[in-house]
């Protein structure tokens, strides 16, 4: 009887596919916090921002129930359960560096 190593390379095939499919990019690392004085802001990782995108706001207030985050000082765990859901605590300057900018003028 001879065995057919197809089907055992195809099995292994679609394993490893499905395992590449399960790899995610590691959540984003939260920000030291801001300086003494400097305020701070809820950024986004993706830099995306929420003035007028309600689906954005949404997703803001659902991330801040299910992490805690109810009024500063935020405690670490909380900043990283946020950080997880692609949100980071910082200073304006930080994001606007990290971003790019102030987000433009209406109209510009």
């Amino acid at each position: 009887m001879r065995l057919s190593t197809t089907p055992l390379i195809a099995s292994l095939a679609v394993s490893i596919l499905a395992l590449a499919a399960c790899q995610t990019s590691p959540p984003p690392t939260p920000a030291p916090p801001p300086a003494p004085g400097e305020a701070a802001i809820w950024g986004r990782a993706d830099c995306q921002r929420a003035p007028g995108r309600p689906d954005l706001v949404r997703d803001f207030e659902n991330a801040k129930q299910i992490c805690g985050v109810t009024g500063e000082p935020y405690q670490a765990s909380g900043l990283q359960c946020m950080a997880q859901r692609g949100y980071l605590y910082r200073s304006r300057a930080a994001h606007d560096r990290a971003c790019g900018g102030p987000p433009a003028a209406p109209g510009r």
